[in-house]
């Protein structure tokens, strides 16, 4: 499959997937079904959408699933004296909040930025690649990549061995397309950072690809083990932490079943 028809199926599939979505089509079917007297498909929807709400909504589900995929690598307990290189993904920049701002606006995952400035002050030489281009499907000229170099600009910070890699839309692309700009050479010790349930997915590509990276988790989002009830009573918070990671179980299956880890 293409990298673009992959790219378009993605964000449509996921669009009908997450489940404050899924929740809403299934009440414009149920809807639909009474008003037409099709009261068993009617009771069968709302069904459905409640189930959905109780268990995305109410339960820990979404947390639980978080802290599976965050516990799939830990932070590096000791790093090695020399690094050549340093990879961070895109998805700390909210792009449409910079164009709206005139300058670059941070997502919940700028702790990815903040790591690699760190890691790039302990390790100079190191080559530090930003790789984002941008994953919407409209609004889409602005990227993760021109904004970081905007923000290390307004910063003072001298990127004259940073690479920006702006034409990734996915974690697929963002490993590929960074592989094949940086060229690392056999024995080259690389760090790889993005959020810890974001992890599992970009590290199999990297393996599948035979790119040694450590990985360096951050962003950390579950409460950091399994629960039976939710820290907080919050249905849009546990909304989008299931949304999370559901967004990430279901991509890393399309990418095992597309062979891309």
């Amino acid at each position: 499959m293409g990298y673009s028809v992959f790219f378009y199926l993605s964000k449509i599939g996921w669009a009908l997937l997450a489940p404050a979505n899924l929740v809403a089509v299934l009440l414009c079917v149920w809807l639909l079904a009474k008003g037409f007297e099709a009261f068993r498909l009617a009771r069968f929807t709302l069904g459905c959408a409640a189930a959905i709400f109780l268990l995305c909504g109410f339960l820990p589900t979404g947390q639980n699933a978080l802290y599976y995929l965050e516990s799939q690598y830990k932070q590096p307990s000791a790093i090695p004296g020399k690094i050549d290189g340093i990879l961070v993904l895109g998805g700390a920049v909210d792009t449409q909040g910079s164009i709206i701002s005139g300058r670059p606006e941070f997502t919940d995952a700028v702790d990815r930025v903040l790591l690699a400035v760190e890691l790039a002050r302990y390790f100079p030489k190191a080559k530090l690649v930003f790789s984002g281009g941008s994953g919407n499907l409209v609004n889409n000229k602005r990227t993760d990549s021109i904004d970081m170099k905007i923000f290390l600009k307004n910063m003072g910070y001298e990127d004259f061995n940073v690479i920006y890699e702006d034409r990734s839309r996915n974690t697929y692309e963002n490993i590929i397309n960074s592989y094949s700009t940086v060229t690392p050479k056999k024995g080259e010790t690389w760090i790889l950072i993005t959020s810890a349930f974001h992890m599992p997915r970009a590290m199999a590509v990297a393996e599948k690809l035979g790119w040694g990276l450590i990985p360096y988790p951050v962003d950390y989002r579950s409460d950091g083990g399994y629960v039976l009830l939710p820290s907080k009573f919050d249905t849009l918070d546990n909304l989008r932490s299931s949304q999370i990671a559901l967004r990430e179980m279901v991509g890393l299956a399309a990418y095992k079943l597309t062979g891309k880890n």
